[in-house]
């Protein structure tokens, strides 16, 4: 049995600093509950299990409460600038000018970039506002996860055009091979394959070194993800890739990680 899965199987942490490109923070919002999931609670089973660092949003993600959301993963950050990364919600629905303004004060908390999610809100997968918050990501070097892109196509242009910003696929996307493989600045994450077979396609199809685990906590326990990669037939060393190396390098980028951790 592989170290990596024969540890799993007993509890322990993996024996590799894990990086996680996709949690949540907050708890709770209005019409989403969530037991368990308090920072203190995570920082508890983040060291049991070995996460070094995730990049988080607010787990509301309908953003009604937009700043109250965003206030509390800035606080996150701040308490914890060596744990969590902080991204801030963004409304689509809100004026373009209001979203940037947003994303100013959130970039001046600290935060590394934004969170989309417009199924959840009703709004367009692409649009002009959407354009706006990656152009704003390009000029500050940013970050931009999207809970989905619309189209590979536009996922594209986005990356080609607002080329200094990085923009994270927020759920395992196959449609999007093409778009990972053709450019430095996209980056697949994991969560939340449905078939034992999506990750492995993903690998065969995909740069391996732009596939990352991603934990959904605190909507999910870390189990439910690590599960499918730790047990799978992959390769140790890509494994290794997607759990630790790949988001490490991401957040080296955006000078979170240094060259010698």
């Amino acid at each position: 049995m592989h170290r990596l899965k024969e540890r799993f199987f007993q509890g322990k942490p993996l024996g590799l600093p894990l990086y996680d490109i996709h949690g949540h923070v907050g708890g709770f919002s209005r019409d989403y509950p969530v037991f368990g999931g308090q920072i203190d609670q995570l920082l508890e089973e983040m060291d049991r299990i070995g996460v070094k660092r995730s990049l988080v949003f607010a787990l509301g993600v309908y953003g009604t409460e937009l700043r109250y959301q965003n206030d509390k993963v800035i606080k996150a950050g701040q308490r914890y600038p060596e744990r969590f990364s902080g991204l801030a919600l963004v409304n689509l629905n809100y004026p373009e000018k209001d979203i940037l303004q947003e994303l100013e004060r959130c970039r001046s908390a600290g935060l590394v970039g934004a969170k989309l999610i417009a199924c959840y809100q009703g709004a367009p997968a692409e649009s002009q506002k959407i354009e706006a918050v990656c152009e704003y990501a390009h000029h500050h070097q940013l970050i931009v996860l999207n809970h989905g892109w619309g189209t590979p196509e536009f996922l594209r242009k986005m990356a080609e055009i607002y080329s200094a910003a990085q923009y994270i696929c927020g759920h395992l996307w196959l449609a999007a091979a093409r778009v990972v493989n053709e450019f430095d600045n996209v980056w697949m994450c994991t969560c939340a394959y449905l078939s034992p077979l999506d990750l492995q396609q993903a690998v065969e199809t995909m740069k391996p070194e732009r596939i990352c685990w991603g934990s959904d906590l605190s909507d999910l326990h870390w189990g439910f993800t690590l599960g499918p990669i730790l047990l799978s037939s992959l390769p140790e060393k890509v494994k290794k890739m997607i759990l630790s190396t790949n988001t490490r390098e991401l957040f080296r980028k955006l000078g979170l990680e240094k060259e010698s951790e």
